[in-house]
């Protein structure tokens, strides 16, 4: 019985220990406000990759079918709101699509 209250316990901890944001992402935006803070704050992601939405080499829909796969079963996505793994019948913009959802 107490293993089944510590597993999600040490689950939910590993999970939120992993989604962590990098010590002093947030620095230069600190302390400010208005104009500045926009500012900053667009400094720090301004210095990323932008990929088509469509083109022949690398566009969103080649990412899509990346991001979401479950690295121990290439065929199944993973579903992080279910917390499983399910055979993936597509990719659309907004979620990857499972055969099964048992919702």
């Amino acid at each position: 019985m107490k293993v089944t209250r510590v597993l999600p316990l040490i689950l939910l901890l590993s999970f939120i220990s992993y989604a962590q944001i990098p010590i002093g992402y947030y620095t230069s935006a600190e302390n400010n406000a208005d104009n500045d803070l926009k500012y900053a704050l667009n400094q720090i992601i301004d210095n990323h990759t932008e990929f088509p939405y469509t083109s022949s080499s690398t566009d969103v829909w080649d990412i899509l079918k990346q991001t979401d796969k479950d690295p121990n079963n290439s065929s199944n996505v993973i579903l992080i709101e279910m917390n499983s793994s399910r055979l993936c019948l597509g990719v659309s913009v907004e979620i990857v699509i499972p055969v099964k959802t048992g919702i």
